[in-house]
């Protein structure tokens, strides 16, 4: 094992995780893709996009304005 995979398992002991070779075997079991479940929103797009222009206008007011402006095209 190398040091930083060293230093991640100490790591994860000391928090109390489960050691990740524990987890494999339920990390191996196969999807099924009935199990995915995505149904397109346009009203949850809308909130998604809205949330991240507000948060974008902190750092960059005109690049947000430019993103509300393109969300409104057809």
């Amino acid at each position: 094992m190398g040091p930083i995979a060293e230093t991640l398992r100490r790591q994860m002991q000391r928090k109390g995780n489960q050691d990740p070779a524990a987890a494999t075997s339920e990390a191996a079991r196969p999807l099924r893709p009935d199990n995915f479940r995505y149904t397109p929103s346009k009203a949850r797009r809308a909130t998604n996009l809205a949330s991240f222009v507000a948060k974008s206008r902190a750092a960059d007011p005109k690049g947000a304005d430019d993103l509300a402006q393109a969300r409104r095209l057809p």
